[in-house]
């Protein structure tokens, strides 16, 4: 199939098929009439398939995606019959095919593959620690996959986060856009039928709240009072490689301490996906510019580049929380706390808005360093927090 967000029974050349029964025998009457024998060995030279697959065939056992394709083709079935013939794909039991990405739930899944997945040609690994979002993922996952998919997790006992598993026919759709191996190096972008839909925009947007981007207080002030209010801020990393000696590794690099040659060739360097995420936002009348933040050599002399996308303009704060929203309702009352509350304020009333920002968030998913660094927490405070 040509459609980037469909993708069908025979597309992944690591997928495994189990056929339904009647399927099975409809399959080997006719195989043996068109070969005139009722002996398996004759049947499986006439039709191009190994004596062994074809035994497993009959037995109900998985054979490989193209081969259950061949055979299905052998007898003639048009691709409706074939679909509804299989019993099992990778596991998947009862699969929706072709599986179709053009929906909300599938843009929900491109959005959390492309922000915490790990893809490879026979599997995507997608990873995160909360609880709230997994259960989103599991959920698209049944709309997308089928209703009895199921995909198999591990936790990762390193950093506690759940790790979902996800077969070959799955990660076929992301090898159709692209994407595979390390994503700092792989130019991805964003599909069209996304790109190009308002409402999907919107889903990917939620999704990326979730996801990858973070909510903050920015406090300042004004005439002996302060003033707070939210932004939304989300970090993306580029490998670059860049022929420059920069004096020490292991060590960020800020504009000021980039030559002005490569800080420029830095600046041109935003990745597409931070392009055509900004270019969704304007459908809501929010209009940002991606930017180049600082540089990253690691003890290696690697080059790690940070993009970022800043939501501060108050105008923009507000039509994102009218017109896009928020995924999680944590999410959206932090946001109203900030964006309701914003001023004038005293440093006490501040110190209680910061507080009350912090509880919204489970104790599990706290960040230490966030709350730590807090110039508006006494110590009882993070003591509290953080217990």
């Amino acid at each position: 199939m040509n459609n980037k967000n469909l993708i069908d029974y025979n597309e992944s050349p690591f997928s495994k098929i189990i056929a339904k029964k009647d399927y099975i025998n409809k399959v080997a009457l006719i195989a043996q009439q068109k070969c005139n024998t009722v002996l398996n060995t004759p049947t499986s030279k006439k039709i191009n398939v190994e004596l062994r697959t074809w035994k497993k065939f009959l037995s109900q056992e998985y054979i490989k995606s193209l081969t259950y394709h061949r055979l299905s083709k052998f007898c003639g079935f048009p691709k409706d019959k074939i679909r509804d013939g299989i019993k099992l794909v990778d596991d998947i039991e009862a699969p929706f095919l072709p599986l179709n990405f053009n929906s909300k739930e599938g843009v929900r899944l491109d959005c959390g593959v492309i922000n915490e997945g790990r893809i490879r040609s026979r599997m995507v690994e997608y990873t995160n620690k909360d609880k709230d979002v997994l259960d989103i993922i599991r959920t698209a996952a049944k709309k997308v996959i089928g209703n009895k998919f199921i995909p198999s997790e591990r936790l990762d006992v390193r950093d506690q986060t759940i790790c979902l598993s996800f077969p070959p026919l799955f990660a076929k759709h992301f090898l159709k856009l692209g994407i595979e191996g390390n994503k700092n190096f792989a130019p991805i972008k964003i599909p069209n039928y996304i790109l190009n839909n308002k409402e999907h925009c919107k889903i990917w947007w939620r999704g990326n709240i979730s996801e990858e981007a973070s909510i903050y207080a920015f406090s300042s002030p004004k005439n002996g009072v302060w003033y707070i209010v939210p932004r939304i801020q989300i970090n993306r990393v580029n490998s670059v490689n860049f022929f420059c000696n920069f004096p020490a590794k292991e060590r960020t690099y800020y504009h000021k301490d980039i030559p002005k040659k490569f800080l420029e060739k830095l600046k041109s360097n935003i990745p597409q996906l931070m392009l055509d995420e900004a270019k969704m936002l304007k459908y809501f009348g929010i209009n940002v510019k991606p930017f180049f933040s600082k540089l990253y050599i690691n003890k290696k002399g690697q080059q790690t580049a940070t993009y970022t996308i800043l939501l501060s303009n108050l105008n923009n704060l507000k039509k994102y929380h009218h017109e896009v929203g928020f995924e999680l309702e944590r999410h959206k009352k932090q946001f109203e706390l900030l964006l309701f509350n914003r001023g004038p304020k005293n440093e006490e009333e501040i110190r209680r808005i910061m507080i009350e920002f912090y509880k919204l968030v489970p104790k599990y998913l706290r960040r230490n360093k966030k709350i730590k660094v807090n110039k508006w927490l006494k110590e009882e405070d993070r003591v509290k927090l953080l217990s």
